[in-house]
């Protein structure tokens, strides 16, 4: 999901992990082919709505919810392995070159780890989202801030102390500051989400949380982070939380 919608996302490439009740992370990430096309495009914004984060469609209290993850075959798997390696060992090459490519589709680089002809291949996959587990969303005032978590439900998430300010200007989470917005339009190229509408709070060209409404009328979140030499596991996953919406008056 190439958030850069975020999705990141996506963006998004994380297999379910072996024991997601007790808080373990989804795999470290890769770039997906959303993420390779997309690259931090910053579409007009729209105009504000009056709401929770300048959201008609968010309210505060708990929201249920599934965590899921993003995949493909085992061959693009495999693809994506030594494309999110590439990444990994020239983070700030990538981020440099992301940015000099915003809004188009990457050109292929040996730096990415694989050759011309997986990217290729990679670009023209079509990855799904499966559901890693069940839980909640909470969304709750907290002083000048709205607050992210699933009340217990996934310490992984809650570790990651997800907060937005109220104005919806910037956020932060345990890693550091979220201060750059960025307005995401529904697209077709969302294949991998479906469109979405909503807003972005990044840190980085591939570090960031975004929430948004589906065109099928669900919320959505995605997160999405890779910092080289973190050891911290929220500092280098990536996931899509898809969550209900209170039905309208």
């Amino acid at each position: 999901m190439p958030l850069r919608i975020v999705v990141a996302i996506g963006a998004v490439l994380a297999s379910a992990c072996a024991d997601p009740q007790r808080g373990s992370s989804p795999s470290s990430p890769a770039p997906s082919a959303e993420t390779a096309k997309l690259q931090t495009t910053t579409p007009p914004a729209p105009q504000a709505q009056a709401g929770l984060l300048n959201f008609a469609w968010l309210a505060l209290g708990r929201h249920g919810a599934e965590v899921m993850t993003l995949g493909g075959s085992p061959e693009m798997e495999a693809i994506a392995a030594r494309f999110k390696e590439g990444a990994r060992k020239n983070q700030a090459w990538f981020a440099e070159y992301t940015a000099k490519h915003d809004g188009k589709t990457l050109p292929w680089h040996a730096n990415m780890g694989i050759d011309r002809q997986e990217y290729q291949l990679f670009l023209q996959s079509k990855l799904g989202m499966h559901k890693q587990l069940d839980t909640v969303l909470v969304v709750e005032e907290d002083g000048p801030d709205i607050a992210l978590s699933t009340g217990g439900k996934w310490k992984f998430f809650d570790d990651l102390k997800a907060h937005i300010r109220k104005d919806a200007s910037q956020g932060h989470t345990a890693l550091g500051p979220l201060s750059r917005k960025i307005q995401v339009v529904a697209s077709e190229a969302q294949s991998t989400t479906g469109p979405w509408d909503g807003s972005c709070w990044r840190a980085s060209e591939v570090t960031g949380l975004c929430l948004g409404k589906t065109s099928s009328g669900r919320g959505i979140l995605t997160y999405e982070a890779r910092a080289a030499g973190d050891s911290r596991p929220q500092a280098n996953s990536d996931f899509v939380v898809l969550f209900d919406l209170p039905a309208l008056p």
